[in-house]
């Protein structure tokens, strides 16, 4: 059974309706039926339709030209947009990633026979009818994932769709069929020739799945993982110790996914930041990655005061500070009590902190020279950041009056 009663769905099948009524035929493909038909959100529909890009430009009056070259539409409605292509056959894939020509079919059967796995090969009418050629809708029965046709074909066509194969099993709780393995490995080198942004992004979004172990366990049973691990090492990854294998599918942060995954490749911290790069991560990413990885790696259960743990907490922050004493957890330095505890004290600091960042200080360099009568200099920013250091420690109340009596008693005759 098909639900079009969400306003996205609603809304494309008006666009499919206004098609039919012009004498073409039309359907709602692709994920989205996929996902319509597990139940999961769905956040864009793309349509498919008899129509030229001609056509559909003259039928809708506010249409952008996305991909005429490869039939496609953007038509824009009120609050959405939707990709609207026409049914098309594929020439061979020479750059492995785009067909090196279209040409333009009559059915939609031709249009789903192109797609990648079965269970995105599905088609749905304004009538709610469901066109499902190869069988898409026992695959989801079934929780399998399996190419159309031939998956060597598939893979040749374009090396994305092996890691595709992997994040949708992470995604759905899926397994991969057997045959569709078989080709994975036949086909792996294929990665070679993909940009390596795109193999990142297929990697968070199994990073961020729900179960990324089955995808894990892909890579590493069907070879890809070599092929992988090309991009940023000079070495193979060994298999991965199954505690560590199973630290990472037990977290539930991505930052620390990433670095147990790296950690998993046999990466190093001190090669964490060019690995990164490497793979084109985000800055931000990079440098939280590497700071994480490093202050998780030398965390130990040592003895801390109240005071250092305020400043550690104001120094990183508390997301941050949870997130070292995490991972010095996942990786065996911490007991999951010791966690628990410092995790506590983090929040109670956190809770304590009188103040969230240096700019809040209640003295600033301006009041220090009315008090001093002293001109500007470094010694400004050397007073200001002990005092904030007190403050932070809870020696010294955050008010003017309680600051400007510390500076007095502690301060005056400092260079």
């Amino acid at each position: 059974m098909f639900d079009q009663s969400a306003p996205l769905f609603r809304e494309a099948f008006r666009l499919v309706e206004e098609l039919e009524g012009a004498g073409y035929q039309a359907y709602v493909v692709g994920g989205s039926v996929r996902d319509a038909m597990l139940g999961r959100p769905v956040h864009d529909v793309d349509i498919a339709t008899s129509a030229t890009p001609a056509e559909v430009q003259r039928l809708f009056p506010r249409t952008v030209a996305t991909g005429l070259k490869y039939g496609t539409v953007t038509v824009v409605t009120g609050r959405y947009t939707f990709e609207v292509t026409t049914f098309r056959r594929e020439g061979p894939y020479g750059d492995a990633r785009h067909p090196d020509f279209v040409q333009f079919a009559a059915d939609v059967t031709d249009d789903l026979a192109r797609r990648d796995f079965t269970i995105n090969a599905m088609a749905v009418d304004s009538r709610g009818v469901v066109t499902d050629p190869f069988d898409g809708q026992k695959d989801l029965q079934r929780k399998v994932i399996r190419c159309v046709g031939d998956p060597r074909e598939r893979f040749r066509e374009d090396a994305l769709r092996m890691l595709r194969a992997a994040r949708f099993a992470a995604q759905l709780g899926f397994d991969v069929s057997p045959a569709t393995i078989d080709a994975i490995k036949a086909e792996r080198k294929g990665l070679a020739k993909l940009a390596v942004e795109r193999i990142t992004g297929e990697l968070h979004k199994i990073l961020s799945a729900v179960e990324p172990g089955r995808a894990l366990r892909l890579l590493w049973s069907a070879c890809l993982i070599e092929e992988i691990a090309a991009l940023f090492l000079n070495r193979f990854p060994a298999s991965p110790p199954r505690n560590q294998l199973a630290s990472l599918e037990a977290e539930t942060d991505v930052y620390l996914r990433w670095i147990l995954f790296l950690r998993l490749c046999g990466v190093k911290s001190s090669e964490a930041q060019r690995v990164c790069r490497e793979l084109k991560l985000p800055r931000k990413w990079t440098r939280e990655l590497s700071l994480l990885w490093r202050e998780g790696e030398k965390w130990s259960n040592g003895l801390m005061s109240n005071a250092e743990v305020r400043r550690t907490v104001f120094a990183h922050g508390l997301k941050r500070s949870l997130r070292i004493v995490r991972l010095a957890y996942r990786f065996g330095r911490l007991s999951r009590r010791e966690e628990q505890l410092w995790r506590r004290r983090f929040r109670h600091a956190d809770w304590e902190m009188p103040l969230d960042d240096p700019s809040q200080l209640a003295l600033d360099g301006r009041a220090l020279m009315q008090i001093s009568g002293r001109e500007p200099g470094p010694w400004i920013g050397r007073v200001l950041d002990t005092l904030l250091d007190k403050v932070v420690s809870g020696e010294v109340i955050n008010h003017p009056s309680r600051l400007e009596k510390e500076w007095r008693l502690h301060g005056p005759h400092a260079p």
